[in-house]
């Protein structure tokens, strides 16, 4: 996989919700966690997390968690920028996003 490929699977530089949520899954699922499961550990209600991941909005305290955690930063969550990060990061995350369909709307859970 070439940069540019890896530049749009991530959405380098979009801080779209859409965007946004669907790093957030990638994120989550790269931690090993059902949204349940996510939850729970945070602390949160199911449904408080399930609505901060369509809506591509997590709470800071996710950010932290992520970062914190499993080393997956800000700059990733919110703008899709992967460069920084270590490699065997970077190629799970990309096989996360590249695992979520390409036309499937996290915010409307719809094609």
């Amino acid at each position: 996989m070439d940069i540019e490929e890896k530049e749009h699977l991530t959405g380098f530089r979009k801080n779209d919700d859409g965007w946004i949520a669907r790093r957030l899954v990638a994120a989550r699922t790269v931690a090993g966690f059902s949204q349940k499961a996510f939850a729970e550990h945070l602390g949160i209600k199911t449904t408080t997390y399930a609505t901060q991941e369509k809506r591509g909005r997590p709470d800071m305290s996710v950010l932290r968690y992520l970062y914190r955690n499993h080393g997956i930063d800000f700059n990733f969550m919110l703008n899709g920028d992967f460069h920084h990060l270590p490699p065997t990061l970077q190629t799970a995350l990309f096989e996360a996003l590249a695992s979520l369909a390409p036309d499937y709307d996290l915010r409307t859970n719809s094609r």
